[in-house]
């Protein structure tokens, strides 16, 4: 239990409402996810609505799901504090005693930890030396530890339970990975992507401003940004050929017309080119 004696600074946080994020939205390239800390003093599940009210990139925002030591490491590095504070994350075992669940993202309904024991898949639970406990009998959200160690020995990244009528200082927000091959940020593979794409290709520099997995930042655009864009067409959440640079039916004949198009317009440009050069 986050301790009762927090109580009074929670109440004098939350009646300064105003709801600051991290500065942006902080990027993880192990999973191609991002993070913000919204420092907003609201209740568990008020923090679950804001959360997913929120998008970046085209990503819909969630209640952070941290399901390994990496993925907890880079939250506490890249967002944790100089001072004690907890945020939400989407933790609850409101449906059963004991029975530690992610209930929001793409994790929701799989279960992390029975009482404070991890188990399979992630096998990953940090409780605090106390935790969890459900002190009152009326406990069932859970929350990070952002800052150092206070009363209740709870350490900076570590997690605790508490009633969901606690303000804490604010709750995490998690961004899935944007769908490969979209490359302008709307949250789908289409043909804003293919435009950029054929407007850049073979220009050095960084006209892409997403392509976290096949885009190389600095580098010329190219075949295998094609490839992403026409492999993963229409696709909204991260497809299961993720890195594939090879194009799948029925997409297959609008690649080789592309393919004939861009060679056509290289050649041109070469005459082109080689007739002002003899002139």
């Amino acid at each position: 239990m986050i301790l009762r004696r927090a109580l009074t600074l929670h109440i004098l946080v939350a009646l300064v409402h105003g709801g600051v994020a991290s500065a942006t939205p902080v990027f993880n390239p192990a999973n191609g996810h991002h993070y913000e800390l919204i420092e907003d003093a609201v209740q568990w599940t008020d923090a679950r609505a804001l959360a997913e009210a929120r998008t970046h990139n085209g990503s819909p925002g969630y209640l952070a799901t941290l399901t390994s030591f990496a993925e907890n490491q880079f939250v506490i590095d890249a967002l944790g504090r100089t001072t004690p504070g907890f945020a939400w994350i989407g933790g609850s075992d409101a449906d059963a005693e004991g029975a530690w669940r992610w209930v929001t993202g793409p994790e929701a309904g799989i279960r992390f930890s029975q009482e404070r024991t991890p188990v399979a898949p992630f096998n990953f639970a940090p409780w605090g030396v106390r935790e969890p406990n459900n002190f009152g009998a009326g406990e069932h959200f859970a929350g990070v530890q952002l800052g150092p160690a206070t009363f209740d020995q709870t350490q900076q990244g570590q997690w605790g339970d508490a009633s969901g009528t606690l303000n804490f200082i604010g709750y995490l927000v998690e961004y899935g990975a944007a769908p490969v091959g979209d490359y302008n940020g709307s949250g789908q593979v289409d043909q804003g992507d293919l435009d950029l794409v054929l407007q850049h290709w073979g220009a050095p520099g960084d006209p892409l401003p997403i392509g976290w997995v096949q885009y190389v930042p600095g580098a010329a655009v190219e075949q295998s940004d094609l490839d992403s864009v026409l492999g993963n067409w229409g696709e909204t959440a991260v497809p299961t050929l993720r890195g594939a640079t090879s194009v799948p039916e029925p997409l297959a004949g609008v690649a080789l017309m592309l393919a004939w198009y861009l060679a056509f317009t290289r050649s041109v440009r070469t005459r082109v080119g080689s007739a002002r050069f003899r002139g």
